[in-house]
């Protein structure tokens, strides 16, 4: 019978939590709140928490609750760490609670430094001299182009002078033996 619940256990759906592209941890679904469903709802809550500047990183906390180990930050709720989602780490919910949380505080934080004035500024600078550079090959490319073209037509000009080859002058009838 244990077969059974580890072949039903691998069964349940999983889904990644992922913030801007980075996975940060893996969740199990219900029939109810599918795993697909919870994790965009968790991953939405951790990019409204990192919006909003107010929120110290030190104020994501957790608290063990009935239904599993609840990570809440200024009293709003991220999420609840179930023992399934554990199961799916293999470890227990308490530890796995706690490097949850780690990862959800490294995420705010690095949302938040990827949307500072600074990071911005500098976005915008590496997009302005990346405009720059291409503008300056596209002038520099389209000079070139106009040179080689200038040599293409004097190389290869059809010249009137070389048309008129002596050897293509009729020759004289006198001078073929014609009696």
């Amino acid at each position: 019978q244990p077969a059974t619940e580890e072949l039903l256990e691998r069964s349940i759906p999983t889904a990644p939590v992922t913030v801007d592209g980075v996975a940060l941890f893996t969740v199990r679904g219900t029939s109810a709140f599918p795993a697909v469903e919870r994790a965009a709802t968790i991953a939405q809550r951790i990019i409204e928490l990192a919006g909003d500047r107010t929120i110290d990183l030190a104020a994501l906390t957790t608290s063990e609750t009935e239904l599993g180990t609840l990570i809440i930050a200024n009293g709003t709720k991220v999420m609840v760490v179930t023992e399934a989602d554990a199961d799916v780490e293999g470890t227990s919910r308490t530890q796995i609670a706690s490097v949850i949380t780690e990862r959800i505080r490294k995420a705010i934080g690095e949302y938040r430094d990827a949307r500072s004035r600074e990071a911005l500024t500098s976005a915008i600078l590496q997009g302005l001299a990346g405009t720059a550079v291409l503008v300056l090959a596209l002038v520099v490319g389209r000079s070139l182009w106009r040179r080689l073209d200038l040599i293409a037509e004097r190389h290869f000009q059809v010249r009137p002078a070389a048309l008129e080859r002596p050897s293509l002058q009729p020759l004289p009838a006198e001078g073929l033996g014609a009696p």
